[in-house]
């Protein structure tokens, strides 16, 4: 499906496994949805965030706080519709079963036509239990279109490219901002931009993200 067809998509549904999944890796095609009229946009964060990083301890109060990071940083694109189911960060795999379940509630209770989600070679311990799951889902709900953003591990052969302006890459890594948290522990804008200026090459343009579409 090209660009021009998934922006026409009015119920879209954003799997992020972490506060901050959904900015890094579809900022720039949630952006361009948000600019179409009609959209029903609904991010569903998986984990409750409280590591921060693999291997780190729990930290309830940086749950909270990665929570209203996430509030403002959605808010800038006029977001609202969020929905925290809170599992344990970290430790996805323990809890496929019930997280399988409400995704599968959520895509068919939203009546999903577009899902977001992280790619299948993402080697993060939670984007692929996540990842891994969504695409079990998907051959019971087939009306709706898949597809696997990146943020860690690159996609090895995209089939859909969203192309950013230099003023709408601005846009997203002041965005990325609101996670500050988060920006305390690693360099992400550095990793975004030259994944982005690497992406857009592709295509000849400034920058790119890159999507992967399960059929």
């Amino acid at each position: 499906m090209k660009l021009e067809s998934i922006l026409r998509l009015k119920r879209v549904t954003v799997f992020a496994p972490h506060q901050d999944d959904e900015i890094f890796g579809s900022w720039g095609l949630i952006y361009k949805l948000t600019k179409q009229l009609d959209k029903q946009i609904k991010i569903v964060f998986i984990s409750n965030g409280e590591k921060g990083v693999p291997g780190a301890e729990p930290d309830p109060e940086l749950a909270l706080i990665r929570k209203r990071e996430a509030a403002s940083a959605l808010q800038t694109l006029g977001i609202t519709d969020l929905d925290f189911l809170d599992f344990p960060d970290g430790e996805l795999s323990e809890h496929r079963l019930q997280i399988q379940k409400e995704i599968e509630d959520r895509i068919l209770v939203y009546e999903s036509e577009l899902v977001l989600f992280p790619h299948h070679l993402d080697d993060h311990p939670d984007h692929k239990v996540v990842s891994d799951i969504i695409l079990t889902v998907q051959s019971k709900y087939r009306d709706a279109f898949y597809l696997g953003y990146e943020i860690w591990s690159k996609i090895e052969s995209p089939t859909l490219y969203v192309p950013l302006t230099e003023e709408e890459f601005t846009s997203k890594l002041e965005t990325v901002g609101f996670y500050a948290s988060q920006l305390k522990l690693f360099d992400y804008r550095s990793h975004i931009k030259q994944t982005m200026k690497d992406r857009g090459n592709e295509i000849d343009y400034p920058y790119a993200e890159a999507y992967i579409s399960y059929k």
